[in-house]
């Protein structure tokens, strides 16, 4: 029953080279020597180079010093190199040192064979550190990799074509670190055309993320039966949320329905009215008529009813999006880019709003955000009846 795709996923391309004139008649597709070296093989003959250089200067003009400080390049190198890598260091380091006791006369003094203990200790505990330290970072890599996917499974992408309807969407975390945060956007196929559900947990963190969850369970669950009104959906969904809320906790929603042919039934959860952007130019806030109380707090649970016509569309949002400030504590004003919304393809159109967040904000939101666009591409048939309200709770 959901009309959902799953999350686009972005293909590397690699650029193709000339035929070779401008690097000197290199072969096409190959790329300077300098440029096929990554960091770590910088890195890697940074400190092998400046091992070498230093232990030379030592030799000429300060033969004395003891030869122990060679194995601090090699702790260094464990840090970011692979085992095979500091390896290397290591018996670079060995080398060395073996030169600087050879290249004095007589019998070498204590402390340099006290230093070649010293290195050799201190190479063995890098390569042990590096091999550590990789397998952490492919641990880590591998937990990642899960996240990611648990994320995607729980937070569905939105089809860019749902029924009569065209859609953009967009949600953010305000956790760079996370997909999933507080905020509620979740969209369906129904036999009539949309059903959907944006919403924001109050407060932040687990128990916020807990509460989003339950709330997209409960719609999704309501959404697979057949012909369940939308109040009911409200009930079930607010239900979840009494069981698993504090005593403080609560979910504004916008539960909507977005019929085929035109028919846009809304019911408002103390959230922040959706918006009817005209093909004609015109903005307006679709205020319910009955305020409601949000989920976990008894909504009553009163459907509004509109009648959208082709090029009409339906701008929902979170207050991530208007809570939005600048350097000077100004709030991002949505009304006041009504005019990027009314035109172009709805996904477009939301990137650009979101550009104009990005530039206003600098590139710095505390909060998440969540943003749908549908605009209706053509009613099948005059609406029938009039306006309705559904049951409450």
């Amino acid at each position: 029953m959901g009309d959902v795709v799953p999350r686009d996923q972005r293909a590397a391309s690699e650029s193709r080279l000339g035929d070779g004139s401008a690097t000197g008649g290199a072969r096409p597709g190959r790329a300077p020597w300098p440029l096929i070296l990554s960091s770590d093989h910088w890195l890697l003959l940074t400190t092998l180079a400046a091992a070498t250089i230093a232990t030379i200067s030592q030799a000429l003009l300060a033969p004395g010093w003891p030869v122990g400080w060679l194995g601090v390049p090699v702790l260094l190198a464990s840090l970011r190199l692979s085992p095979g890598r500091v390896l290397l260091t290591s018996l670079h380091a060995g080398v060395m040192a073996a030169v600087l006791v050879l290249a004095r006369p007589g019998t070498p003094p204590v402390h340099d064979i006290v230093g070649v203990g010293v290195i050799a200790v201190l190479c063995a505990f890098a390569v042990g550190n590096a091999d550590a330290r990789g397998r952490r970072d492919i641990r880590l890599s591998q937990l990642s990799v899960v996240a990611e996917t648990a994320q995607d499974a729980i937070l569905r992408a939105v089809a860019p074509v749902v029924g009569a309807w065209d859609m953009g969407s967009a949600y953010r975390s305000a956790d760079g670190e996370a997909r999933i945060g507080g905020d509620v956007l979740e969209v369906v196929r129904t036999s009539t055309g949309v059903r959907g559900l944006i919403g924001d947990v109050r407060g932040k963190g687990l128990q916020a993320v807990e509460l989003a969850r339950a709330v997209r369970l409960a719609f999704r669950e309501s959404c697979d039966v057949r012909d369940v009104p939308l109040a009911e959906v409200v009930r079930r969904a607010d239900h979840a949320v009494c069981a698993r809320a504090g005593e403080e906790d609560f979910v504004t929603a916008v539960f909507f329905d977005l019929d085929d042919n035109g028919w846009v039934h809304v019911i408002n959860c103390g959230h922040l009215p959706p918006m009817r952007l005209t093909s004609r130019g015109g903005a307006r806030p679709l205020s319910p008529r009955v305020a409601s109380a949000p989920l976990g707090l008894n909504p009553c649970a009163l459907s509004d009813t509109y009648c959208f016509e082709p090029g009409d569309r339906l701008l929902v949002y979170t207050d991530g999006l208007i809570e939005a400030r600048n350097g000077a504590s100004e709030f991002f004003e949505v009304l006041r880019h009504t005019e990027l919304m009314a035109s172009g393809q709805p996904q477009q159109a939301v990137d650009r709003l979101l550009g104009e967040l990005d530039f206003h904000a600098e590139g710095k939101t505390s909060d998440d955000v969540a943003v749908l666009l549908a605009a209706l591409t053509d009613a099948s048939e005059e609406p029938p009846g009039p306006s309705r309200l559904e049951p409450g709770l």
